[in-house]
């Protein structure tokens, strides 16, 4: 059986001992894993180098991060001016819908009068039920004019300057009423040259059956391009005679939550 001798502190060697009385050193704490050793054989080393003398305490599992949650945006509350969530039902600052008052911005925060048509700190235009849009159909955190929420002077412009080609439809997001109106305009855009060149050719050659064919073509394209007109500027007129709240309910329905 090996005999071991220790080192304390002062370097003052102590033994021999057993192995019993080596672990109940280790258990008492009076031996530790860095104690210099020393055997009977004349082996040196640490208490730690002996096999079964001191049990590993395994080392708790690293802690998880906290999982991170993401922040919805925030808006003002129209009622108490508080700051709450856009998706919110309630303020939880005075329990009214944080939307549909008329004494705080929305936007931004700052108060309003019942007067008010817009907000002098950020610009935002106010409607009669309080929900603030942009003058130019462009919210504070749009990225572009067709972005954001519409607004129907913008809308009606379109519709009176581009409507043929369907541009008030693309702004206000209705691709689907869009796009009959642009495959008209190119139907019309083609056909222009095409009827043109025909007239010549017949007008020259003096054919008459190519001349008619060519008329009832030409009529055709005329009657074609009255009816993307006049569509336009019914759809122009259409927005200038909306009211506010009529163009927020159809056109900006992603802003209005509770």
């Amino acid at each position: 059986m090996t005999n071991y001798f220790y080192f304390d502190k002062n370097n003052q060697k102590h033994g021999p001992i057993s192995e019993q009385q080596l672990k109940a050193l280790a258990t008492q704490g009076t031996i530790g894993p860095h104690t210099p050793m020393e055997t009977d054989t004349g082996h040196k080393g640490t208490a730690g180098q002996i096999p079964g003398l001191f049990v590993a305490v395994p080392l708790p599992p690293p802690r998880q991060p906290a999982p991170v949650v993401p922040l919805s945006a925030e808006i003002f509350c129209t009622n108490c001016g508080n700051t709450v969530s856009e998706q919110a039902v309630a303020c939880r600052s005075c329990g009214a819908k944080p939307v549909g008052h008329r004494k705080f911005c929305r936007r931004c925060g700052d108060g309003l009068n019942p007067e008010q048509v817009i907000c002098i700190g950020c610009g935002s235009a106010i409607s009669a039920t309080g929900k603030s849009r942009s003058i130019a159909g462009i919210s504070s955190t749009s990225d572009g004019i067709f972005s954001g929420q519409k607004n129907q002077w913008v809308a009606a412009l379109f519709a009176l300057f581009l409507g043929g080609f369907g541009a008030h439809w693309l702004y206000l997001g209705e691709k689907r009423r869009a796009f009959p109106r642009l495959i008209m305009c190119l139907i019309l855009i083609v056909m222009y040259p095409i009827v043109y060149f025909v007239t010549l050719v017949a007008a020259s050659a003096e054919l008459d059956m190519l001349l008619l064919i060519n008329g009832f073509a030409s009529l055709a394209w005329f009657i074609l391009l009255a009816i993307i007109s006049i569509w336009a500027l019914v759809d122009c007129i259409m927005f200038l005679v909306m009211s506010n709240d009529d163009f927020d309910k159809k056109y900006n329905r992603e802003d209005i939550r509770l």
